[in-house]
Order: structure tokens, then C-alpha cells, then sequence
């Protein structure tokens, strides 16, 4: 049974009547399956109900902007339409970023596949992840260690005896395990 709101409509009609208007589907037995209703549906159904939602609608929002295929029917979208997208955000952003963003895109293809069975293949599958750069492994020195155990207020081997100087104890603590 669905939700009730205060228009007394099921919200999977709202939903419904929401992606008409946004210019996603028309009132027929086939709705217009491109790669922007797709980016818009995901936004309004599943994005809503993650903790990075704020994140992937900003996202979402981008990939609309950035895609040359995006008004594309969604199972026309080729894994290397995918990979030149890839190859440019590279050039844009670092690596780490290009990959957080292939993850969203390919949930959303996910999405497309398994729920919505608007295709039957997703073309993300496949598509190879940018390179990631090598782990930091800077080690502090003991110059830096003496400043901010200063600024916190701290005396190396003493008792702490506010918030501050706790969090200098178990930062001191942190770095050296």
C-alpha cells in the first residue's frame, strides 16, 4: 500500500506525475528512455533515501551538463561513449574524484538494469577505473607534534585536564599506532 500526503495521491503516482513533468516519459505504455530520465528518476527514487544523497544530486545534476549523449536512449549508451566521458574527467579532476563519479554512474545503470529492466546489459560493466595515485606516506615530524601539542595545551607525561589536552593524549596516542 502506498504512502498518503496531503494531495491524498499515492506518492508513486506523485512520483509518476513528477517525471512528466520534467519532461521524462509521456502518458503512454512506453516512457522516453533516455540517459537524463534515467539520471532524474534515480534522483527522485533512489538518491533521496542514501546519506550522500546531497552529493549524487549535485552529481546527477553535473552528468546532465557534462554528457554530449545524454539525451541519448539510455540502451543506445556504449561502454565507450562511457570511456570518453572517463578519459575527459580525468583530464578535469583527479583520478579518486573520476572514480566516485563511475561508481554513481554505474549504480544508476545498475538501477536501469535490474529494476526498471529498461536494458538488459549495463555498459559500465566492464568499463576499466582510472589509475589511483600511490598512498600518501608522509610521517609528521616532531616539530610539527611539539606545535600542536602546544597549541592544545599539552605537557608531554602530564595529567589532562580539560577536553584539549585529552585530545592531545590520544592524538599523541593515534600516532603512534
Amino acid at each position: 500500500m502506498s504512502a498518503m500526503f496531503e494531495s491524498n495521491l499515492p506518492l508513486d503516482m506523485r512520483v509518476s506525475d513528477l517525471l512528466l513533468a520534467i519532461g521524462c516519459g509521456k502518458k503512454s505504455d512506453r516512457p522516453d528512455k533516455t540517459l537524463r530520465c534515467a539520471l532524474r528518476k534515480y534522483a527522485l527514487e533512489v538518491s533521496p533515501s542514501k546519506k550522500g544523497r546531497r552529493w549524487e544530486l549535485l552529481r546527477l545534476a553535473a552528468f546532465e551538463r557534462q554528457m554530449s549523449f545524454i539525451d541519448v536512449d539510455i540502451a543506445e549508451v556504449q561502454t565507450s561513449d562511457l570511456a570518453m566521458w572517463r578519459d575527459t574527467r580525468i583530464g578535469q579532476t583527479s583520478a579518486s574524484t573520476a572514480t566516485r563519479e563511475m561508481t554513481l554512474l554505474h549504480g544508476v545503470f545498475a538501477v536501469a538494469c535490474k529494476e526498471w529492466l529498461w536494458l538488459r546489459v549495463n555498459p559500465m560493466k566492464g568499463l576499466r577505473r582510472p589509475m589511483q595515485p600511490p598512498p600518501r606516506d608522509r610521517r609528521i615530524s616532531a616539530l610539527e607534534i611539539d606545535l600542536i601539542i602546544s597549541e592544545l595545551g599539552y605537557q608531554v607525561g602530564a595529567k589532562p585536564t580539560n577536553v584539549s589536552q585529552r585530545i592531545a593524549v590520544a592524538w599523541l596516542f593515534a600516532i603512534e599506532t
